[in-house]
């Protein structure tokens, strides 16, 4: 006879041989759940009656039901009957109640249980040497509960069954679920698995926002990926939550927990140790990216690792090779993912056991992942003549250098360089042993009397093209008690003092003063603080926060090409979108008073405010006089296109905001030659406003409106669409991230 097995952990479900077994109705199941939980125990006669009829049971007494507690029994056996011979043997009379034998190994909540038990005795133990086992048993048991993220979330046990009683063994049953799964994550991150097992520690914190011990985890796996920051930020959104929430604070091992990731504890940090199994693997896309680094890198290793620099390309080694070797190595040590990556320094690394490490790596940093696949797409600071930079300067191996007019010193070889102009002055290049270590994600930086946690998301450094500055750019977190506060940080280093570092440490307390002189401005940046010392000069500015979070750039709407889906805007997005656009326009307005223009407006430079406002990040070139081939990358207006044309000025804000809106609203911007008229191209868009944007964007400064006038169409525009729309309900607005249409 096959053995009839059940399941409790989901809906009840019973099977014999593969077939599905029938279990009645309601009354006949809740009788099967019961007998299932008593683990083989008998079940007082009156305890069944009380789960099937309670409301009756109370009312008719317990003994007035037997004889219907009897007919139940006898239908349940003659479904087991029939579906495999004896099986209703299985359910047992005993004194004055009845129990189902059923071996543990046939129903998965016993085995559940009992793998939880083993899991309890382990972990009691604080042995160390019993993680693994920890990690492997909880494992299993979670497995109990479904396949993969099922199993960590935890379906929905006794699912379907009425009644009281039900209720409260369902409560017991997610109890148990939490123990185990807070125990098996535990043991995983002491092993140091925690950039693995990020992903499912943040899905289950997104399912269950107001669980501490999972929180305290999640913070935990984002310093072992050597993401602080995305820990403090995690611990600041459950602070707000419990105030704005239960009005209650949080626990203190919680703070205790959060003070060590202030602390920058070593404990919590990343482990250099060598993957261990049982742990959760990243998803495909990065396994297959750390397979083409494997490729890559493992012939290049031992010259990588060389302490004598890279003077040539190794004669084994096929150039465009070795440059995407060196790319990628470069941004594995500034993303500061080399500890983790202990295959790596050894003498013969081993390709698969190299992937598997970097498919972790991949897997907790997602820029680092970007930045990869761009070096091996070809796309990254290189190109297949062997020209690439690293940490802003230039290298090459016998080709033109971007950027870059003169002869070039690199170590002990020397580069002419030609343009139109003919030969340029002698423009010395940095070696990477001689270039000072700049910011980078992650780390904190000191300015004035603050501390300052560097966000990788949002962080830029350039060098001037002789090297004699240095311009930073990163939002940050001022780790100021009892609140933190997200800052914009602007700085200024002088290598050399040149005319050009004069210039760079001038515009920048420009800014500040112009900040100063402007007050406080909706829509522009509040100055903090500035600290200077004559060689490094800081700008601190204030980024705009919603209770829960800091405010998003505009470029969250765009993917890593800058690209957003073509889907048409609704109207209520576009609603939206125009009320933020008209905002902006104001605010530039009272720059263009003071005869000021921004120049550099793009979706990076754009913050979103609650409300859907938005705000400037900073005053982009405004303290800078305006010059030809300025600009953003993204939005260059035909006057910073030419040396030739109109000086740039207030029309090029008008043609960059034009251009912002025309890229959100289409999800592309607008051509740099005769751009498509963008009433063509968004369904809805009212008239008046498509003419405003194509004449914003015309080539000739002169024929665009100002900025006022711009902000009044956008403002028409929308009293258009309140006035003429059925649907400006927000049934599905546009998500957080997106201003726009995706």
């Amino acid at each position: 006879m096959d053995a009839v097995k059940f399941r409790l952990l989901g809906g009840l479900e019973a099977e014999s041989g593969g077939r599905p077994v029938g279990l009645g109705g309601p009354l006949r199941r809740l009788l099967v759940a019961e007998l299932l939980l008593a683990a083989g125990r008998p079940v007082p006669k009156e305890r069944l009656i009380r789960t099937l009829w309670e409301d009756e049971a109370d009312a008719l007494g317990a003994e007035a039901l037997v004889p219907k507690l009897h007919s139940q029994l006898r239908h349940l056996k003659d479904d087991l009957r029939k579906a495999e011979a004896g099986a209703a043997d299985l359910i047992a009379g005993h004194r004055d109640g009845y129990r189902l034998l059923v071996a543990r190994d046939d129903v998965d909540l016993h085995r559940f249980r009992d793998l939880a038990g083993r899991v309890r005795e382990l972990a009691a133990r604080k042995d160390p040497g019993d993680d693994a086992e920890i990690a492997e048993l909880g494992r299993r048991a979670l497995l109990e509960w479904g396949q993969g993220q099922a199993g960590l979330l935890g379906c929905e046990p006794l699912a379907g069954l009425p009644g009281a009683q039900m209720e409260t063994h369902r409560r017991e049953l997610r109890k148990e679920h939490h123990r185990v799964l807070v125990a098996c994550l535990a043991a995983e991150l002491r092993l140091g698995r925690g950039a693995r097992i990020l992903p499912e520690l943040e899905r289950l914190h997104r399912a269950h926002p107001s669980d501490e011990p999972l929180l305290r985890h999640l913070m935990w796996a984002y310093m072992q990926a050597g993401a602080r920051l995305q820990a403090i930020e995690a611990y600041e959104r459950f602070r707000r939550s419990a105030d704005d929430r239960f009005a209650a604070d949080v626990s203190r091992e919680t703070k205790q927990f959060y003070q060590r990731v202030l602390d920058d504890d070593p404990a919590l940090g990343p482990r250099p140790d060598r993957p261990t199994e049982g742990a959760a693997m990243p998803p495909p896309a990065n396994t297959a990216l750390a397979r083409r680094m494997a490729d890559v890198l493992v012939p290049a290793l031992p010259f990588l690792r060389s302490d004598s620099g890279w003077p040539q390309i190794p004669d084994q080694i096929p150039g465009d090779s070795w440059v995407q070797a060196k790319g990628l190595w470069d941004v594995l040590l500034r993303r500061n993912a080399v500890a983790r990556l202990s295959e790596a320094l050894r003498d013969v690394p081993d390709p698969g056991e190299l992937s598997a490490q970097l498919a972790a790596v991949l897997a907790a940093d997602g820029a680092l992942a970007g930045e990869a696949a761009a070096i091996l797409d070809g796309k990254g600071p290189h190109n297949a003549a062997g020209q690439f930079t690293i940490a802003g300067s230039y290298y090459h191996h016998g080709h033109n250098i971007s950027g870059v007019n003169g002869t070039v010193v690199l170590g002990d070889q020397i580069t002419h360089h030609h343009d139109d102009a003919g030969v340029r002055p002698i423009v010395p290049v940095r070696t990477p042993e001689d270039e000072p270590r700049g910011w980078r994600g992650g780390a904190d930086v000191t300015v004035g009397a603050d501390i300052y946690l560097l966000d990788e998301r949002h962080l830029a450094e350039r060098h001037s093209p002789d090297h004699c500055v240095v311009l930073r750019e990163a939002r940050a977190l001022r780790r100021r008690q009892p609140r933190s506060q997200y800052v914009w940080l602007r700085q200024v280093e002088v290598r050399e003092p040149t005319e050009t570092a004069r210039r760079a440490l001038d515009a920048l307390r420009r800014e500040r003063e112009l900040l100063d002189g402007l007050g406080r401005v909706r829509g522009l940046p509040r100055v903090h603080d500035y600290d200077g010392d004559g060689r490094i000069a800081t700008l601190i500015l204030a980024w705009p926060s919603s209770r829960a979070e800091p405010g998003r750039t505009l470029d969250a709407a765009f993917d890593v090409d800058g690209a957003a889906d073509t889907a048409p805007p609704s109207a209520y997005q576009m609603f939206l979108l125009f009320g933020g656009l008209a905002d902006l326009c104001r605010t530039l307005a009272v720059l263009h008073d003071r005869g000021l223009s921004h120049r550099a407006l793009s979706p990076a430079g754009v913050i979103r405010l609650d409300g859907n406002g938005m705000a400037l990040r900073d005053l982009g070139l405004a303290a800078r006089p305006p010059a030809p081939r300025e600009g953003p990358v993204e939005y260059p207006a035909p006057e910073q296109r030419s040396r030739l044309a109109d000086s740039p000025g207030p029309h090029t804000d008008t043609y960059q905001l034009a251009a912002l809106a025309h890229h959100l609203l289409t999800g592309r911007p607008p051509a740099l030659r005769a751009p498509l008229p963008v009433g063509r191209q968004v369904p809805g868009l009212p008239a008046p406003l498509a003419r405003a944007l194509d004449a914003a964007l015309d080539d000739e400064p002169s024929a665009r409106p100002d900025i006022r006038s711009l902000g009044a169409a956008f403002d028409n525009a929308r009293d258009d669409l309140s006035r003429g729309s059925d649907d400006l309900s927000p049934c599905a607005p546009p998500g957080p991230d997106h201003p726009g249409p995706r």
